[in-house]
């Protein structure tokens, strides 16, 4: 072979060699993954994993940063800022914000430093959402927007946790804190300032799992959700008026200006999340990030001696309840919203209710038309005594918080009755003069309030619920035994029925209780049945049937259709369900749409 003869195959060699240098053919250039793979890729970021986003990524790489960040991370954030000030583009703010969060959340930094780069987290965040001033804004089909949106609300959350760690500094709501490429001033709003010793016993919703509920119930958009304990948690507003000792609130920080500037001032405000489903911010009317679910898992967890066999102990022990009793208000009192009253029924509390109001709450539609209020009473009373204690609250509530009586809304008042509660709730829509009592002395004050009485002036529609309103045979079983075995009553109830025994005839442990009153036999639901309701309150029913749904017949375990049932509803609905119904998600959706009927009958807008 002549010595000519190896050149081309040389040529092919070479050319073949510097197709893989140029190709990269040494590796896979194209290879099939699933889609859990692909989603994983797609979604990876500083918020899930120990890396940033490929968004933020081909930034780095497209500046040569890359390595910079691996070994010197606060060098490529300078890097970064300054091309923000020069450039002004909204990718580079939100690599900034990105890669920010995550030199945080990987490193082992000083208090300090820890809000500096958290500080400047939220800022660029917050800047990719509402900065004019560097062009086209992200799509909000964007991953970037929705990505941007929770670095700006996980930042606040890590900030939150700094300001815990450093044992509630009150200098973080004022003065100046550094940033990445700049400081920002920080101010806090007059409400922050306000409710800053609550602010330090709140808790971030978004640091708790929660058991307790079917559902959790968010409200998506931007801030921080919180837990507010109030710094006097069931404090009476009068005798029978108290706050349920929480708010759901959310925290949000506004910085002005431009990114492109050094400088910014940081403004924090806290919104009611039930009174604002969404605030103005840089011309945009933005959602509120909310967590409905937390502020009641707290109330449960604060009121644990209200749950399971050790509340009903405590609700039949008429002093263990006595100074609790009375109208808990969810929130400040407002004129312009309808008050839903629900009435727990025997052997209970209001946490009964919780989970409905779980679901209620977080409908803004109804929110915006509704107030809720929940009555706490001792069940092992006299149901008259009951009643005439519900009576009472409900007439404290108007001299309190409508005294001159102008309040539409406060007439439009809706109650909700589950067990015996029903029974209290149909006896502020019945009138009496007493006659059916004529066995018992009325010239005292405290008997003619027990025993005369008209229909509450405020109430306009009821939901019974699972009610015995013929009684329930439970109460003569053997648990009906052991219960009223179990019940004591107030102090202030001997008190008050004391000049009354002699004319009865019987002894003080003869008085009949709550749960005597519900025997079908008993005296009390013998006279009960014979009262007139208020012909002009619609009433509506929903019964529990163990077996089937839909059945007019049968029984919930405790109370039978036939007790249960009233002619002239406006509607019943009767579930699959044992006697706690409240709880039923079709009961729920029911009471749901008979408040959205009331609201368009009752209370147009």
């Amino acid at each position: 072979m002549s010595h000519h003869s190896h050149h081309p195959l040389r040529a092919i060699a070479l050319l073949a060699g510097a197709l893989v240098l140029l190709t990269g053919c040494g590796h896979t250039i194209l290879e099939r993954i699933d889609s859990r793979t692909s989603m994983r890729q797609l979604r990876r970021s500083a918020l899930t994993e120990n890396e940033a986003s490929e968004h933020t990524l081909q930034i780095v790489r497209r500046l040569q940063l890359e390595k910079v960040y691996r070994k010197t991370p606060k060098k490529a954030l300078a890097a970064l800022a300054e091309r923000l000030r020069a450039s002004g583009d909204r990718e580079t703010a939100f690599a900034l914000s990105e890669l920010a969060f995550l030199h945080v959340r990987r490193g082992h930094l000083s208090n300090a430093d820890g809000r500096t780069y958290t500080t400047s987290a939220a800022r660029y965040a917050h800047a990719c959402l509402f900065d004019a001033s560097l062009g086209p804004f992200f799509s909000e089909f964007d991953p970037r927007f929705r990505l941007a949106a929770d670095l700006y609300n996980q930042s606040l959350a890590q900030l939150a946790r700094l300001w815990r760690d450093d044992d509630y500094d009150p200098r973080w709501f004022q003065g100046e804190v550094g940033m990445v490429g700049g400081a920002a001033t920080v101010v806090a709003s007059e409400r922050v300032k306000g409710l800053e010793k609550e602010l330090k016993r709140s808790r971030l919703a978004f640091d708790y799992r929660i058991d307790a509920f079917a559902n959790r119930r968010r409200r998506f958009g931007l801030g921080l959700p919180l837990v507010v304990p109030e710094s006097e948690a069931g404090a009476p507003q009068s005798e029978l008026i108290r706050q349920a000792g929480v708010r759901a609130a959310s925290l949000f920080v506004s910085f002005s200006g431009s990114a492109r500037k050094p400088h910014t001032v940081a403004t924090v405000r806290l919104y009611d999340a039930i009174d604002n489903p969404s605030f103005e911010e840089g011309r945009r009317r933005v959602p509120l990030e909310a967590d409905f679910t937390a502020p009641l898992a707290y109330i449960l967890q604060e009121r644990r001696q209200f749950l399971g066999l050790t509340a009903i102990r405590r609700v039949l022990r008429g002093d263990a309840v006595a100074e609790k009793r009375g109208l808990y208000l969810f929130q400040p009192y407002r004129s312009d919203r309808i008050p839903v009253v629900m009435v727990h029924g025997l052997m209970s509390s209001p946490m009964t209710w919780l989970p409905m109001f779980n679901e209620l709450i977080a409908d803004p539609a109804l929110t915006q038309r509704y107030q809720f209020w929940f009555f706490f009473y001792p069940t092992g009373n006299p149901i008259l005594q009951s009643a005439r204690e519900f009576r009472d609250a409900l007439a404290e509530a108007r001299r309190t918080h409508d005294p001159e009586g102008d309040d539409d809304a406060f007439d439009q008042m809706v109650l909700v009755g589950h067990s015996m509660g029903g029974v209290v709730s149909r006896l502020a829509i019945m009138s009496s003069d007493g006659s059916l009592w004529s066995d018992f002395d009325q010239r005292n004050a405290d008997m003619r309030a027990l025993l005369q009485f008209k229909p509450v002036p405020s109430v306009s529609r009821v939901i019974f619920m699972a009610a015995p309103h013929r009684g329930a045979i439970m109460a003569e079983s053997l648990v009906g035994r052991i219960g009223k075995s179990m019940v004591s009553f107030p102090g202030y109830l001997l008190e008050h029925i004391a000049d009354a025994l002699p004319q009865t005839g019987l002894p003080l442990d003869k008085i009949p209780t709550g749960i005597g009153n519900l025997s079908p036999h008993s005296r009390f639901m013998k006279r009960f049945n014979k009262l007139e309701m208020s012909p002009d309150v619609p009433f509506h029913l929903v019964i529990g049937n163990k077996k089937q749904a839909g059945v007019a017949g049968g029984s919930d375990g405790v109370v039978a259709y036939e007790s249960s049932h009233l002619g002239g509803a406006q509607s019943e609905l009767i579930v699959e369900s044992p006697h706690n119904v409240q709880n039923h998600p079709l009961a729920i959706e029911e009471v749901r749409r008979i408040l959205f009927l009331h609201a368009r009958e009752e209370a147009p807008e």
